[in-house]
């Protein structure tokens, strides 16, 4: 078996297994993000607020590359905090919730003060977010099917037999899949996103 088959079939595997958590976070995600929205016109000095705490620091003017770092760290540290507290079953919901409610939040605000138009929203946003939301769903499924293992039948041996295979799992997938993911999406936030929004 080639190197391609080995790798399609190890994504089907992934897919297969993480099918059900995978459709659970995209319908949470995009109901957050429309909550997000429709929740901004009734607090919308604190949700522009909200959204310059959590840009604060990561776009730098005049260095793309600086950008460039600053979102492969804060995208990093997201997507390891959301696999490893997959532990807890219920942190990657909480996690995925609060991240699209501030979509939400950030299309609007960048709508409603003219700073973001339909055009920039889609050709410029869509671009990283087809790498980027994939591996932030994923690293939430992973961390959860994880957290799972310790619901699973048999003794404690079995269940942590169980829980280290996808812990290893999920290890693997994250260098292979997520973080390339990540930094193909960051590269293209602060490359191509940044120059079409920010000018």
């Amino acid at each position: 078996m080639s190197i391609q088959e080995k790798l399609s079939t190890y994504l089907r595997n992934i897919w297969n297994n993480n099918e059900l958590f995978l459709h659970y976070f995209t319908v949470l995600f995009f109901f957050s993000l429309m909550g997000g929205f429709l929740l901004y016109p009734s607090m919308p000095q604190k949700a522009d607020e909200f959204v310059n705490e959590a840009f604060s620091g990561i776009f730098v003017p005049n260095s793309s590359f600086q950008t460039f770092r600053n979102i492969v760290a804060r995208n990093v540290g997201a997507t390891c905090i959301t696999l490893i507290l997959g532990l807890s079953i219920f942190a990657p919901t909480l996690i995925v919730t609060i991240n699209g409610l501030l979509v939400g939040l950030v299309i609007h605000s960048g709508l409603g003060r003219g700073t973001l138009t339909l055009h920039q929203l889609f050709f410029g946003i869509a671009p990283h977010a087809i790498f980027e939301l994939p591996a932030f769903l994923l690293s939430a499924s992973l961390g959860t099917r994880i957290g799972f293992a310790l619901l699973s039948h048999g003794n404690l041996v079995e269940k942590f037999t169980i829980l280290y295979v996808r812990l290893r799992e999920g290890i693997i997938t994250y260098i292979i899949l997520i973080l390339p993911l990540l930094i193909i999406a960051a590269w293209i936030e602060a490359y191509i996103t940044s120059a079409l929004i920010l000018g």
